[in-house]
């Protein structure tokens, strides 16, 4: 199989499934043992190396640990073990096909069902954490997907969630090219001026998000070969965004693949740029002065191989660690996935 020919992906199965009640049972032990270890804190590789494991938790992790009487020793040769991965930008509500038809033809439930599956299987493939930026047109059906993780009631990596993306009539994600007369519902929430992101916003906080998406930068297209990609919200209407959300201390992230969008929103002062396929130097310099982050979304040969045939086709890639809230900090410094 696949996952028997790249490093092993262990931390997943014990980091991101929460503990369960505690009863009198006692606490199986299982003790790791492989040629080389990476250790990311440190930035080190540990040669040879070992890890307890005691019921659903890492115990100890080092060249050698202690072995508790009764412990299962599982020898796995020349593996690598890896710590648990992140995923900064998926879709759990799409899936391999047509998405624009996905989400007219399935269902919420359908696609909230279809979801739940992806969460299942991007775990078992090795990702402890993962940002979904946006259900496409599922409202907050990611809601009860991470609640149902974070309970213990479905497997899952630990999720940060945005509800339903924002934008404008006629933009990215409207319902472009269907009949007018039927009413096609877009997959973004629309908001077309400044008031009406802050209403926006406050509802899908209302609702469970996480943080917020917003649709910055609409089609893309080439024209004498220049990259033209027309701005959504002006820099004025990103800050109003961006003030709001730090008012509840939530955050905003954008899709933005290139000029000016993605200079309005590096001065607005947004948590991350997604996709970012062309910026210029001025965007660069005020990211580099706000610290902003950059969200590359390439699926690359090298990123397909961690993953199970299932998954490597759904739009979702490795990045760089996301901006969780506080309390994952610990979660976004173990959880590192260079591309």
């Amino acid at each position: 199989m696949i996952r028997y020919r790249f490093a092993i992906v262990f931390l997943f199965l014990f980091a991101a499934i929460p503990v369960r009640a505690q009863t009198s049972k006692p606490v199986h032990a299982i003790v790791l043992h492989a040629k080389h270890l990476l250790d990311i804190e440190n930035g080190r590789v540990v040669s040879p190396a070992e890890v307890l494991v005691e019921g659903e938790r890492i115990a100890e992790v080092g060249t050698t640990v202690k072995h508790p009487a009764g412990a299962e020793i599982i020898d796995i040769g020349d593996r690598t073990l890896l710590p648990g991965l992140i995923d900064a930008h998926v879709h759990l509500f799409l899936h391999p096909g047509a998405e624009d038809l996905q989400t007219v033809q399935e269902s919420v439930p359908q696609r909230t069902i279809m979801a739940t599956l992806a969460a299942r299987d991007d775990l078992m493939a090795g990702f402890t954490a993962e940002r979904d930026m946006g259900t496409e047109g599922a409202g907050p059906a990611d809601t009860a997907v991470r609640d149902a993780i974070d309970r213990g009631q479905i497997p899952g990596p630990r999720l940060r969630i945005s509800g339903n993306a924002i934008n404008i009539l006629g933009g990215h994600e409207d319902a472009i090219g269907y009949n007018p007369e039927q009413h096609i519902l877009p997959n973004a929430t629309y908001a077309n001026n400044a008031d009406q992101l802050v209403e926006v916003m406050r509802e899908q906080l209302k609702q469970g998000a996480d943080f917020i998406k917003i649709y910055e930068t609409s089609a893309d297209s080439v024209r004498d070969g220049r990259l033209l990609t027309p701005y959504q919200y002006t820099e004025a209407e990103l800050g109003a965004a961006v003030r709001e959300a730090a008012r509840v201390g939530k955050r905003v992230a954008v899709h933005a693949t290139g000029e000016p969008g993605a200079l309005y929103a590096a001065q607005a002062g947004v948590a991350s740029v997604d996709h970012a396929f062309q910026l210029g130097d001025e965007t660069m310099r005020v990211m580099r002065e706000k610290c902003q982050r950059l969200r590359f979304r390439n699926i690359s040969p090298r990123t397909l191989q961690l993953r199970r045939p299932v998954i490597a086709s759904r739009r979702s890639s490795i990045c760089t660690p996301v901006s969780f809230a506080s309390s994952s900090q610990r979660v976004c410094r173990w959880h590192w996935a260079p591309t």
